[in-house]
């Protein structure tokens, strides 16, 4: 096996794992909870996170959410908390900070959006002020990112259930298996 073939498959075992890829990828030393978030999000259609403050929860979603990215490459990340400066100032910091630390180079991105591979292939920082705005969103691989979930309206979470629900334009239904779910609570 060629040193190029080699480097390939671990390049892939790196992104299909988001330990390995929050690790060599993004630098991060990971405590035990972190782990189990990050393979819980790996495994299970739908992750609840209940734990005190500070203990590394926005944290972990940021790792998650640019691993989901470099990961599919028709990879959408919504991210929501109960208000816009939330998102921003809490969430989106951290996925900032960690795409700054990154030993891959993440394209130049907004304070709550980024494109990794086109039009396909992003995270969006949402406000859960209107659940229409988690309407409309349809792809291969979506995760939904929901920082400080107990002050989210009961609306939003609504309009998010509906999106796994949603029916095919052929009348089948949505293959959920493509769709993660993250709902952190405090």
């Amino acid at each position: 096996m060629s040193q190029k073939s080699i480097q390939k498959a671990q390049w892939l075992e790196t992104i299909s794992d988001p330990v390995l890829f929050a690790t060599n990828v993004l630098g991060t030393q990971l405590w035990q909870r972190e782990i189990e978030i990050l393979r819980s999000i790996q495994i299970h259609t739908r992750t609840a996170i209940k734990a005190c403050h500070g203990v590394g929860k926005t944290f972990t979603l940021a790792l998650a959410a640019l691993w989901w990215l470099v990961r599919w490459a028709d990879g959408i990340v919504l991210t929501t908390a109960p208000t816009f400066r939330q998102v921003g100032t809490q969430l989106w910091a951290e996925i900032h900070r960690a795409a700054a630390r990154s030993k891959i180079q993440f394209p130049d991105f907004n304070q709550t959006s980024m494109k990794l591979r086109g039009g396909n292939n992003f995270a969006l920082g949402l406000a859960t002020n209107r659940a229409e705005n988690f309407q409309g969103y349809h792809g291969g691989h979506i995760l939904i990112l929901a920082d400080e979930a107990p002050g989210i309206e009961s609306g939003i979470w609504s309009a998010i259930d509906g999106g796994w629900s949603a029916s095919r334009s052929d009348g089948g239904q949505s293959d959920n298996s493509k769709r993660r779910f993250l709902r952190r609570f405090q």
